[in-house]
């Protein structure tokens, strides 16, 4: 199935051995709360960086689903929820792209800073709305989370 992440279509790579126990447990109790699978991160900091306040593109969620839920708090979301769609030969094909991501990846290892994300679920699983060159400058980082706004897609459960 191809999945929008943040601006491109792409074959939906959620690795099933992160999401099926949380979809199983969807299936029995429809009032499984999703806040207890991605942390809150109250404090600043994730995975040893710190945490921008600001989160860019917030828009793009009202843009992109009709009927969804923003998880209160910023979340802490683990990159093995993606699979190898992150790795940067899966997610972009574009040398500009590639550079692009390569040179974030150094300057986010230099200051060890991070603006967040906007991840959605949806019943397969998550996927990046906003902040696929961040995730990819991470996963190459060797990042085991990621900051992020998570967004619920309700048309999706």
């Amino acid at each position: 199935m191809l999945r929008y992440h943040g601006r491109k279509y792409r074959e939906a790579t959620t690795p099933a051995s992160w999401w099926d126990p949380i979809q199983q447990k969807l299936k029995q109790d429809p009032d499984y709360d999703l806040q207890d699978v991605f942390p809150d991160i109250r404090g600043s900091v994730v995975d040893g960086r710190l945490v921008h306040d600001d989160v860019p593109n917030f828009n793009s969620i009202s843009s992109s689903l009709t009927d969804y839920t923003v998880l209160k708090f910023m979340r802490e979301v683990p990159l093995s929820a993606f699979g190898d769609d992150l790795d940067l030969h899966n997610r972009f094909v574009g040398v500009n792209d590639i550079k692009r991501t390569k040179e974030l990846a150094a300057a986010i290892a230099e200051s060890n800073e991070i603006t967040p994300l906007i991840v959605v679920v949806d019943a397969e699983g998550p996927y990046i709305l906003e902040g696929g060159h961040r995730s990819s400058a991470l996963y190459l980082l060797g990042a085991k989370a990621l900051p992020a706004v998570v967004v619920i897609d309700e048309d999706d459960f």
